[in-house]
C-alpha cells in the first residue's frame, strides 16, 4: 500500500513495485485532484488488474482503518505530505494535520490490525 501515491515521489515508488517486483499488487490512497492522477490512472490501465487506487484521506481514520483492514497489506509506504513550502505557509494547520496527524492515523490502524 502507499500513501500520496500521486505525488512525485509516491508516483516514482509505485511504477517500481508495479514493473520491478513482479507479482505484486499495489493500492494506492489518492486524491482526486492531484496533478499526477491522469499518469496513475494510465498505469493502472497497463498493469492489467495489479493497481488498485482508493480515494481518500489518510486523516480520516475510520477510511484508514477500514482500508488497511480489507487490503492487510504486507508493506505500507506513506508518502502522503505537504510538501509545497508556499503552501505550508498559507495553511499550516492542514499542512500539519497531514504530515503528523495523517501518518498518526496510519500507524494506529496497523497496530489496531496487528499488521
Amino acid at each position: 500500500m502507499i500513501t500520496g501515491a500521486t505525488g512525485q515521489d509516491g508516483l516514482y515508488m509505485t511504477a517500481h513495485l508495479l514493473f520491478r517486483q513482479t507479482g505484486w499488487k499495489v493500492h494506492a490512497i489518492v486524491r482526486k485532484n492531484s496533478l499526477y492522477l491522469p499518469l496513475l490512472e494510465h498505469m493502472r490501465l497497463s498493469v492489467d488488474g495489479k493497481l488498485h487506487l482508493h480515494y481518500g484521506d489518510i486523516t480520516d481514520a475510520f477510511f484508514v482503518l477500514n482500508l488497511l483492514s480489507t487490503v492487510r497489506p504486507s508493506h505500507v509506504y506513506n508518502f502522503a505530505a505537504q510538501s509545497h513550502v508556499a503552501h505550508s505557509f498559507v495553511t499550516p494547520v492542514t499542512t500539519f494535520d497531514t504530515n503528523t496527524h495523517g501518518l498518526m492515523t496510519i500507524c494506529e490502524s496497523l497496530i489496531k490490525l496487528h499488521l
